[in-house]
């Protein structure tokens, strides 16, 4: 795909939401769409937090040194064909106007690449904890070894792109040396054509059905419920004081039981060390 086709296909699909009607019509479409696939007949449909019927979002974050002690600057969000990006550093009462909802729903999937920074960057602004993600480095770090049987390092989202077949973000490179040079660059305002481009592309990768979809069907029985709580232990995120914060440490252990993994011999196994030391 050329340059200027990948740009145009962006641009045209992508929306900067700063006021409340754009977001709450948003809101509406998506919370529509999500009790539309829960009313589908699905077998088993209880046993997974990624079951078929359950409404599929890519989420994406951009900040200055994003993380539990940086600044929160940009969502975004890929919702079927559309990309809606939420400039929460010039417009952060836009969070209230039903996205953090969203976030918070567990019967929607938060398709996300390498969550760690992104859970704690809107954790640390927002207080919301994720709910129901699906790590994508995560899980073709799992996905490799069901196949291969070898552990391997985690992947930058172009490399797993490039692995199924999906277009790359084609300005990864540039706006990466731009950021080393510049740490404040996701901070500066108004928003440029590249940074938008940047920030849609990304997001937009997440939800491709090459991607999401085909992990999903290849990924064993075992290895999603692994999967699911591996993510979930990512959402468990700590305060500034260093203290686990208990409603979310609550909130995992309520899951765990309600998904009965605590009987799987794993858990009890594995229970002192973090999720990525599997991987």
């Amino acid at each position: 795909m050329s340059f200027a086709k990948w740009k145009s296909d962006l641009l045209q699909n992508t929306l900067i939401i700063s006021d409340k009607p754009s977001c709450k019509r948003i809101i509406d479409i998506i919370n529509n769409k999500k009790k539309h696939l829960l009313n589908q007949p699905v077998e088993n449909s209880n046993q997974s937090p990624y079951a078929i019927n359950k409404l599929v979002i890519g989420i994406d974050c951009e900040g200055v040194n994003l993380g539990i002690r940086g600044k929160l600057t940009l969502i975004q969000m890929a919702f079927e064909d559309e990309i809606y990006i939420f400039d929460v550093l010039k417009y952060p009462n836009v969070i209230d106007f039903g996205l953090r909802k969203i976030l918070e729903d567990k019967d929607i999937v938060k398709v996300i690449h390498s969550c760690d920074n992104d859970i704690l960057a809107i954790y640390d602004k927002f207080k919301i904890i994720l709910k129901n993600v699906f790590d994508i480095q995560l899980a073709h770090n799992i996905l490799m070894k069901q196949i291969n049987g070898v552990r391997q390092r985690p992947e930058g989202l172009n490399t797993i792109l490039d692995y199924y077949g999906i277009p790359k973000n084609l300005l990864k490179d540039k706006i990466k040396d731009i950021y080393k040079k510049d740490q404040k660059y996701w901070a500066k305002r108004p928003l440029t054509e590249e940074m938008m481009l940047y920030a849609a592309a990304d997001v937009k990768s997440l939800t491709d059905p090459r991607l999401y979809k085909k992990m999903i069907h290849e990924l064993s029985a075992k290895n999603i419920k692994l999967l699911a709580r591996l993510c979930l232990k990512k959402t468990l995120v700590q305060n500034r004081n260093g203290k686990r914060n208990r409603p979310v440490k609550q909130h995992y252990h309520k899951f765990q039981e309600s998904q009965s993994y605590r009987n799987d011999g794993y858990h009890q196994r594995n229970r002192s060390h973090h999720g990525r030391r599997f991987f």
